[in-house]
């Protein structure tokens, strides 16, 4: 515990003390909130823009954040320096993802409380309930983060990874298009991304109080998430670039994918989000 505490502060460390990271990690999310807030916002009420907001910001997070710095760390062998400690994998990516947690708490945070100072946002549901279920989608969304790089050899490879499931779950979150504009069959099949159920389940959320059986589905699909990807990042994890990840092993995740896929075609299936 005290490895996982310590490595999560020198994370949060950097993350202040160096300007591109501070840039990434709290400007720009800031500027985005303007920016759409600004450009949509007349035309379309705060409550129904909110949602899809943060779950970019949580996205951009993973991908870009957790996905790209893991694959830089081990292409610079900068894990390597790690492999004689006592610590284990399991360690490094928990205290990673407690570091994003973090960050992305606190810039979700000041992004709901300047929409409704400044846009007039109305918190209709509980914050308890809001903070509970936000909490779970960023850590659902942030283990996508963890899993990539275990799976790519390089950091280019990693980026060509993260690009295109960037742009998937970005057009089925409905950050681009409504949610509700799109298809029926688009719609079910989009539960099977985590981005798009935190998308609608924080939607809910800022639009009333939703059923409460729905949303614990919702979070229980993001824990699952949460649970199988950080399983299989620890399960694959490497210290040095020299280290390539097999054909076999990418089956492997493939496969061990398999459940949590199963769980979301179901909750879709059997309308029960």
């Amino acid at each position: 515990m005290r490895a996982i505490l310590a490595m999560t502060k020198t994370y949060l460390l950097l993350a202040v003390r160096i300007r591109t990271a501070f840039m990434f990690s709290f400007v720009y999310p800031f500027a985005y909130l303007v920016l759409y807030l600004t450009a949509f916002g007349s035309h379309v009420p705060a409550a129904q823009l909110i949602g899809p907001l943060l779950a970019f910001t949580v996205l951009s997070r993973a991908l870009f954040g957790i996905g790209t710095q893991f694959s830089m760390m081990r292409e610079r062998e900068i894990l390597k320096r790690y492999w004689l400690a006592p610590i284990t994998p399991f360690q490094i990516l928990i205290s990673r993802l407690i570091g994003n947690y973090l960050l992305l708490m606190i810039v979700l945070v000041a992004q709901i409380a300047i929409a409704m100072i400044i846009f007039r946002l109305p918190l209709l549901a509980s914050p308890v309930e809001l903070f509970v279920f936000l909490s779970i989608g960023v850590i659902g969304v942030c283990a996508i983060g963890l899993l990539v790089p275990s799976v790519a050899n390089t950091t280019q490879e990693g980026q060509i990874m993260n690009q295109c499931l960037f742009f998937l779950c970005l057009l089925l979150s409905g950050s681009v298009l409504p949610f509700l504009a799109l298809p029926t069959w688009v719609r079910e099949g989009a539960m099977t991304a985590p981005p798009a159920v935190l998308t609608l389940g924080l939607s809910r959320l800022f639009s009333g109080h939703p059923p409460a059986n729905a949303m614990l589905s919702l979070g229980l699909d993001l824990v699952v998430c949460a649970v199988t990807c950080v399983a299989i990042a620890a399960a694959l994890f490497r210290w040095d670039r020299n280290q390539v990840v097999t054909t076999p092993q990418r089956a492997y995740a493939a496969v061990s994918l398999l459940p949590l896929l199963a769980f979301s075609v179901a909750l879709a299936y059997f309308k029960v989000i």
